[in-house]
């Protein structure tokens, strides 16, 4: 090699050295900022968050958080490792923040959720076309009430100081006779915002029902009749069955049952809850896939007058991914409603094993 061709190698060396030097790798290339996404989902409906949001959540409510990220390699709730991409139902005691960071290297996106536990009621009305309206209410120092009729806003009051507990307003403008919504909100713009609604009918005298919180009790029991035995993957089968009886002085309105599973089955092999009563009405369906972290939700819509009492039978649906050899136990841990409930939770349900 002469020394002019000695020359032009070492500077193209140089050169293909230089280029590799500072060249990315492709993980540095292909390194983006993680995106933050949270779909929060409550009784009163479902809100999508991408920073930071509050919502209102009812006393005993529960609170399913899905989240999800673009571009992240790593998750974390509250500083614990989790999925990138999951769903939990949680049921808080007290106000609670929820705080999400996902990291790709050295990138964070960071997104957080308030569950703002708030109970109310819509109670007493007065007589006459400008009733007032008062209830109850915990959690919250203010509070806002609107009327409406067919979904148009006819009445509106806002900020309205709780005192002892306690909200009253008073409606300035005249009411016909017939028939109105009554809807019980936090003063805040949270991003679900229902505490309470009622119906409020204007006659010859005036009426609140379905307001909210009630002095009605529940006594919840299960009835042995269900005697279990082998399943198989498809197959829907009973799984509790249960007595409510209202032994206070009010009507109660039951929401939904939430059910926990304890067998050695996983949750995810039940595709659906259903309910139904013995009336054949107060028929429920959860969605799609329930379960999360071993509990659920089975729904249901039915109001139990005092004195009254009505039997609910929970049904589960299973998926064909249901595992041979395992076994299906669902418990009752609560019931869900605008009445107190009184029961030896959790209530066992009946054991089905998963056969062929």
């Amino acid at each position: 090699m002469t020394s002019l061709h000695k020359t032009r190698y070492a500077l193209l060396t140089g050169a293909t050295f230089l280029l590799i030097a500072f060249m990315p790798t492709t993980a540095e290339a292909a390194t983006k900022k993680p995106s933050c996404t949270l779909t929060v989902t409550t009784a009163a409906g479902e809100a999508e968050i991408t920073k930071e949001g509050d919502v209102i959540i009812r006393e005993g409510g529960t609170l399913k958080i899905e989240w999800d990220s673009k571009n992240a390699q790593e998750a974390e709730l509250d500083g614990e490792e989790v999925a990138e991409s999951d769903s939990e139902t949680f049921t808080p005691k007290r106000t609670t923040t929820y705080e999400f960071e996902f990291k790709n290297g050295s990138k964070k996106a960071a997104c957080e959720v308030t569950a703002n536990v708030i109970d109310g009621s819509v109670d007493d009305v007065t007589s006459g076309t400008k009733p007032a309206l008062s209830g109850e209410v915990s959690g919250t120092k203010k509070v806002n009430v609107a009327i409406y009729q067919k979904n148009k806003k006819v009445f509106e009051k806002k900020n309205i100081s709780v005192k002892r507990g306690e909200w009253e307003a008073k409606v300035t403008k005249a009411l016909k006779k017939g028939e109105y919504e009554v809807r019980l909100t936090g003063d805040k713009s949270y991003d679900l915002n229902g505490i309470a609604t009622a119906t409020l009918t204007i006659g010859d005298k005036n009426t609140v029902s379905g307001g909210g919180s009630s002095k009605g009790v529940l006594s919840v029991t299960t009835i042995p009749l269900l005697a279990g035995g082998t399943t198989r993957a498809g197959a829907t089968v009973p799984v509790a069955y249960l007595q409510l009886r209202n032994t206070g002085t009010e009507a109660v309105q039951v929401t939904g049952f939430t059910v926990k599973q304890n067998g050695t089955a996983s949750g995810n092999v039940i595709t659906s809850l259903s309910t139904s009563d013995d009336k054949g009405g107060s028929r429920g369906a959860s969605a799609m896939n329930p379960f999360t972290s071993g509990s659920a939700f089975a729904p249901t819509d039915a109001k139990i007058e005092p004195g009254a009492m009505k039997l609910f039978t929970i049904k589960a649906m299973l998926g064909t991914n249901a595992i041979v050899g395992t076994n299906l136990m669902l418990d009752v841990t609560g019931v869900e409603g605008n009445g107190t409930e009184k029961g030896a939770f959790p209530l066992r349900g009946t054991t089905w094993a998963i056969g062929y």
